[in-house]
C-alpha cells in the first residue's frame, strides 16, 4: 500500500478510531506517548510520517483502518473469516493529503515488529478509550538509540543532506531537556559537517564557534541539540559571573544552606549533554582554568569547589565554546575579553567559522522567520530591501566605521515591525539604530537614507528609487 493509499484510509476515521488504531499498534507493550493529548489531524500526521519514514509498515496501518471501517458498517460475525480490505478509494471522497512530519514522539525500533493487532483487539481498545483513564506520558527516560545521521536530519535542504556520510550514526537520546526543533533554523552545511563529525568520535571532539554577534552560534547548539535529543545546558558568561556560576556553589535549600551544582556540574554528570559555554571569554582567568578538567577528553578528575567532591562523568558528553573572536580577543568589539591560554585552546579539537547569511539566503530566511513571530509574511522585495540595508552596515562595521554590526535578530525585529505597518524610517531606528551604541547611531542613520528606496513619508532625506510596496505582485 502506499502512501496516498494510507492517507486515504485515515481520512475515513474518527478522532475515537484514530486513536485506537494508534493504541492498538502498541498493544503488546506500554503506549510510547499520550494519545489523548493530539486532535485528529495531529494524529493522521503522525501515522502519515512514520508509514512515510517506514518505522510502522503501512500495509499494517492501511488493513487495520479498513477493518475499522467495515466493522462500522456491518459487525462480523464470531465465526466469519476475515472480511477483505475494501476498496477505500472508490467508497470514499478524495482525501487531503497530509503532509509527512517528524514524529512528535520517538518510536522505538522494536514497534514495526510487533505482530498486528486483529480487528477485535481494535474494537475493544476503542471501548477502553471512551472511557475516562489516565492515559500513559511520553518517554523521557533518557534511552538512546542508534540512527543514521541522514535520518536525524532528514529535514534538510537535499544538497546539504547528501553531504553527510551515508553510514554516518550517532546517539539519540529521549531527553526532557533536550530544546525544541526549529524548522526554520538554517544550518551551515560545513559547521553542521564538522559538528556531526566531532560528535561521531569517541569520546566526541570539543568544537569553538567564532564569528560576529548574531550570526546563530547559539541557535546552532541548540537544534543540534534537538535533533539529537539531547540534554542541553548553558553558560553565559560575562564581567557579573561567579564562580557558583559555572560548578556551583552555596544556596539556599529547604531553609537550610547547602552546596548547590551549577550548570557545568549537572552537563558533566548527564548522559549525552551538550554543554554550551556561551561568551567565554568575558570569564576571568580563573574562571576558565577551572574549565580545563571539563575540557580534557581524557577523563580528568572534575572536583567541585568546598565540598571536594569529584564528578562521576557520564557518556556521551560534549562541549561547545562561543565567542566573537576565537580566543584570542582583538578588535573594538572584543575589548574586556580575556584572550584564552594556549593549554585550554589545545583542548579544544576543532574551531568553526560563523558569519552573516548571503543577502539573499537572510531575505529568505526572513520571511519565515517573521511569518512566524507574527502571522504576516512579508514581501520578498521587503526582506531584500531589509537584507540590503544590513548587509551595509556589516561592511562598515568590518571596515571599523562602526562599533559592531546589526545582527539577524536586529534585522528580524525592523522587518516585524515594517510588516505592521511602521513607518520604515521609524521602525529602523527603534529596532536597529537605538540597539547600537552612541557613536554608531549616526553613522546607521546615514546608511538607511543612501540605501533604502524611499518615498516621501518614510523619513530621513527621499531618494528617486522604488519602494519595496510597489505595484508588481508579490512573490511567494
Amino acid at each position: 500500500m502506499n502512501q496516498a493509499n494510507v492517507t486515504r484510509a485515515l481520512s475515513a476515521l474518527t478522532t475515537s478510531e484514530t486513536r485506537s488504531l494508534i493504541a492498538a499498534l502498541f498493544a503488546p507493550a506500554a503506549p510510547s506517548f499520550d494519545v489523548a493529548a493530539h486532535n485528529l489531524n495531529s494524529l493522521r500526521n503522525i501515522l502519515s510520517s512514520w508509514c512515510a519514514a517506514g518505522t510502522v509498515p503501512a500495509e499494517t496501518v492501511g488493513s487495520l483502518a479498513a477493518g475499522i471501517v467495515s466493522q462500522r458498517a456491518a459487525p462480523a460475525m464470531p465465526a466469519a473469516p476475515p472480511l477483505p480490505t475494501p476498496p477505500i478509494a472508490s467508497a470514499m471522497p478524495a482525501a487531503p493529503v497530509f503532509a509527512a512530519v517528524p514524529p512528535v514522539y520517538e518510536v522505538r525500533e522494536e514497534a514495526p515488529a510487533m505482530p498486528a493487532p486483529t480487528v477485535a483487539t481494535i474494537a475493544a481498545t476503542a471501548e477502553a478509550l471512551e472511557a475516562p483513564q489516565s492515559m500513559p506520558q511520553p518517554r523521557t527516560d533518557g534511552a538512546v538509540t542508534r540512527r543514521s545521521a541522514r535520518e536525524l536530519f532528514a529535514n534538510l535542504p537535499p544538497d546539504i543532506l547528501s553531504r553527510i556520510q551515508p553510514g554516518m550514526m550517532l546517539d539519540h537520546y529521549a531527553s526532557p531537556l533536550a530544546p525544541a526543533v526549529d524548522n526554520l533554523y538554517a544550518f551551515d552545511a560545513n559547521n553542521l559537517l564538522l559538528a556531526l563529525g566531532a560528535l561521531a568520535t569517541t569520546p566526541s571532539t570539543h568544537c569553538w564557534l567564532g564569528g560576529p554577534r548574531g550570526t546563530g552560534k547559539t541557535e546552532f547548539c541548540h537544534q543540534l541539540a534537538a535533533r539529537l535529543g539531547r540534554p542541553f545546558f548553558r553558560v553565559n558568561f560575562n564581567r557579573a559571573t561567579e564562580a557558583s556560576d559555572i560548578l556551583g556553589g552555596l544556596g539556599i535549600v529547604k531553609g537550610g544552606t547547602e552546596f548547590v551544582p551549577g550548570p557545568v556540574a549537572d552537563a558533566v554528570e548527564t548522559p549525552g549533554a551538550i554543554l554550551l559555554l556561551d561568551e567565554l571569554t568575558y570569564g576571568t582567568a580563573g574562571h576558565i582554568a577551572s574549565l580545563n578538567p571539563v575540557l580534557e577528553r581524557t577523563g580528568a578528575p572534575v572536583r567541585l569547589p568546598m565540598t571536594g567532591r569529584v564528578l562521576k562523568r557520564a557518556a556521551g558528553g560534549m562541549t561547545f565554546v562561543a565567542d566573537n573572536t576565537f580566543g584570542h580577543g582583538g578588535g573594538a568589539e572584543t575589548m574586556g575579553r580575556t584572550p584564552m591560554a594556549s593549554d585550554t585552546l589545545d583542548r579544544i579539537g576543532r574551531f568553526l567559522r560563523f558569519d552573516y547569511l548571503p543577502a539573499d539566503v537572510e531575505a529568505r530566511v526572513l520571511r519565515t522567520m517573521v511569518e512566524r513571530d507574527c502571522g504576516s509574511k512579508p514581501s520578498a522585495a521587503m526582506a531584500r530591501d531589509v537584507a540590503r540595508v544590513m548587509r551595509v552596515a556589516r561592511e562598515k562595521a568590518d571596515a571599523g566605521d562602526l562599533q559592531g554590526a546589526p545582527s539577524l535578530r536586529r534585522a528580524a525585529a525592523f522587518c516585524v515591525a515594517l510588516v505592521q505597518g511602521i513607518r520604515p524610517a521609524d521602525a529602523y531606528d527603534a529596532c536597529v539604530v537605538r540597539a547600537a551604541p552612541d557613536d554608531s547611531q549616526e553613522a546607521l542613520r546615514q546608511i538607511f537614507a543612501a540605501h533604502w528606496p524611499h518615498k516621501p513619508e518614510d523619513g530621513f532625506a527621499p531618494l528617486a528609487a522604488p519602494t519595496f510596496n510597489d505595484a508588481t505582485p508579490e512573490q511567494n
